[in-house]
């Protein structure tokens, strides 16, 4: 089923998410998105965990399958990879950081423990997988929120993530609280 608003399709377990992240960041914009610019990396990443809450809400209205959402997460993870690697036209790289390994080099040491063998070869394959670690920090951040129903937290910790992994794709170093 096709929103007669736009182009986006409404269909259950669709991707067409990734249409609507190509033009809210062109939108902010005004132009291709560029991959240095950190208002338009965190657009990116808060648009690629509200698609994870989303059909997450989806499985539990049972309007979606569980295997159509983990495939429409999979797929998410990939188009955010092509991105950030510097593989979609509809964004400019920040130079040899997306295109020559600098952001899957840092994702590798970063996320060392977290990312599979096929990681450590293909650049791809690593901000694929990072994106697949976010993924699943938002599932455990939505099971905790079904445990306890604290929305306050769930809200704060989506927050955190959402910044975090913004940090992350432009290799920000955290800065650590001052001690008091």
């Amino acid at each position: 089923m096709t929103d007669p608003r736009s182009d986006i399709t409404s269909k259950q377990g669709s991707s067409g998410w990734h249409i609507a992240l190509d033009r809210a960041v062109r939108d902010r914009a005004g132009q291709v998105a560029y991959l240095g610019d950190l208002p338009t990396v965190s657009s990116m990443v808060r648009l690629f965990i509200a698609g994870v809450t989303d059909r997450y809400s989806e499985v539990a209205e049972g309007n979606l399958f569980p295997a159509q959402a983990a495939e429409a997460d999979r797929e998410a993870c990939n188009v955010m990879a092509l991105a950030f690697t510097g593989q979609s036209p509809g964004y400019q790289p920040a130079g040899p950081w997306n295109t020559d390994g600098g952001l899957a080099n840092h994702v590798r040491a970063v996320l060392k423990d977290y990312l599979a063998a096929e990681a450590l070869t293909d650049d791809t394959a690593a901000v694929a997988q990072t994106f697949a670690v976010l993924a699943h920090q938002v599932y455990g951040v939505i099971g905790k929120l079904a445990e306890d129903g604290d929305e306050d937290d769930a809200r704060l910790s989506l927050e955190a993530l959402a910044e975090d992994w913004t940090h992350l794709m432009l290799g920000i170093t955290p800065v650590e609280d001052e001690p008091t």
